[in-house]
């Protein structure tokens, strides 16, 4: 397997650090991050899930709407649910 050399900064650094799993590299901390559910995906699992079957729909609208206000704080780009 090849790899290449990235720059981090000493905070990013440390980020990563602390949510490294033990015997994980922080190549692979960056790797699982990058795969995690995306916020289409999530409120798709959570619509899936028979846990939130009995979910009304205003409250499956409140959580789509709290994920994308997570992604608007974090500066993302914004999903369209619909």
């Amino acid at each position: 397997m090849t790899s290449k050399t990235i720059s981090v900064t000493e905070e990013v650094y440390e980020l990563l650090s602390r949510l490294k799993l033990p015997n994980e590299s922080l190549g692979d901390v960056i790797k699982r991050l990058c795969e995690e559910k995306t916020a289409n995906s999530l409120i798709r699992w959570i619509s899936e899930k028979l846990l939130w079957s009995d979910m009304s729909k205003e409250e499956y609208e409140q959580i789509k709407r709290s994920i994308n206000d997570v992604r608007k704080k974090l500066h993302a780009q914004e999903v369209h649910l619909d």
